[in-house]
């Protein structure tokens, strides 16, 4: 399926966003969903303020929203709300977000498996590549960018012009690409995931 818009343009929102309609296949209260982006492993890198960004998935169509007064679901809208008199000044009003089918169906795309095996599908002669960083970082620690980097020029895995000599596509690409697509993860290194375990070099 063809991913939202904003998803394409911006690939730091697709793991918050892919959790997020994880975390609300099952109605979640508002204040827990952005408690949760804020506990993400990505969150210093997070450019979205939470709230705005729950928002931003409803208006895309991939959360919807109930409204609650003391506990009971309210159908008015925002205004009707503010403007209800049966609604008193100390009722406590809470929203419950859930994802919709579209959001199910984008999390299906965005799941870390599935969009490993499309980077994979893409270039068979980049696998053998990607496949080292993933065995390298798989281990306690991690691995440094500088360190992956330093085994794949050294193993010959990285491209080179055949006329000049020069790198042609350099290490960071491969990096990145295996970030976005879910195989790694920086924890203070580079550290394979559990669905990046599947692609490794055994």
């Amino acid at each position: 399926m063809e991913l939202p818009k904003f998803i394409q343009e911006n690939p730091s929102y697709v793991r918050p966003t892919f959790e997020v309609l994880i975390f609300c296949e099952q109605e979640q209260e508002f204040s827990n969903i952005v408690q949760m982006l804020r506990q993400g492993t990505y969150a210093k890198t997070f450019v979205a303020q939470p709230d705005a960004f729950v928002a931003m998935l409803r208006d895309w169509g991939l959360l919807s929203m109930t409204t609650y007064v003391d506990g009971c679901p309210y159908g008015g809208t925002a205004q009707e709300l503010a403007d209800d008199p049966a609604v008193s000044a100390d009722a406590q009003i809470t929203y419950g977000f859930q994802a919709t089918q579209q959001g199910g169906e984008v999390a299906d795309a965005l799941a870390p498996a599935n969009r490993l095996t499309t980077l994979f599908e893409a270039d068979a002669e980049e696998n053998k590549v990607y496949q080292r960083i993933l065995q390298l970082a798989d281990v306690p620690q991690g691995a440094s960018r500088n360190q992956l980097e330093a085994a794949l020029y050294d193993d010959g895995l990285i491209p080179r012009d055949p006329r000049t000599g020069l790198v042609s596509v350099f290490p960071s690409y491969y990096i990145d690409n295996l970030e976005r697509a879910g195989g790694l993860v920086w924890e203070s290194s580079w550290k394979t995931t559990e669905a990046g375990r599947g692609f490794k070099l055994q």
